[in-house]
């Protein structure tokens, strides 16, 4: 009895530390894999500023807007030879689902500015894609249902994990989402 009682408690032990260092570095079970730097950063030496009506965020300097029309005039993209930036304030926004069946595919939740954010990443696996490495974060505000804002980084040539969250975790809101 005093066996199974010492192994409890070592279980119990182990589960609280490995919970408690889950927390303190940021990682989810998810990203296991360290897609992630997990390092908020506040360098953007050679980055620009992007002030949209609901956010602003930074992105590499030769990021250039480009113009694409959507139904509610507010979605917004910014690209160049390799890169796409794809933004969507919508209930619509874009969120993976069968990518998460992708081999290299990993997320985490993490809260950035007034909003939890889910950021995931992968590596495209149909072949015929001309962009080949995917980044993304969801915002969603806990007082406002059916509110989201989709950020979609993708790459032709290049991992692109650690330049989309740097992108993400560089967002403030504007203005504080209103209930519709």
């Amino acid at each position: 009895m005093k066996i199974l009682i010492k192994i409890t408690l070592i279980t119990l032990i182990t589960f609280f530390l490995a919970g408690l260092t889950f927390s303190q570095n940021g990682r989810k079970l998810d990203d296991e894999k360290g897609c992630f730097n997990n390092q908020e950063s506040t360098e953007y030496k050679d980055w620009k500023k992007v002030k949209l009506p609901k956010l602003t965020f930074y992105i590499p300097k030769d990021l250039i807007e480009s113009e694409i029309s959507c139904i509610d005039r507010s979605c917004y993209e910014f690209g160049n030879d390799d890169l796409i930036l794809g933004i969507d304030v919508s209930s619509a926004a874009f969120h993976p689902s069968y990518e998460k069946e992708f081999a290299n595919y990993c997320e985490k939740f993490i809260r950035i500015d007034k909003a939890e954010a889910w950021i995931w990443y992968y590596d495209v696996e149909q072949t015929d894609r001309e962009y080949k490495y995917r980044s993304g974060a969801l915002f969603t505000f806990n007082n406002i249902k059916n509110y989201k804002i989709g950020m979609t980084f993708s790459s032709k040539s290049k991992n692109i994990a650690e330049i989309g969250e740097k992108i993400f975790r560089s967002v403030k809101f504007r203005n504080k989402p209103r209930r519709r």
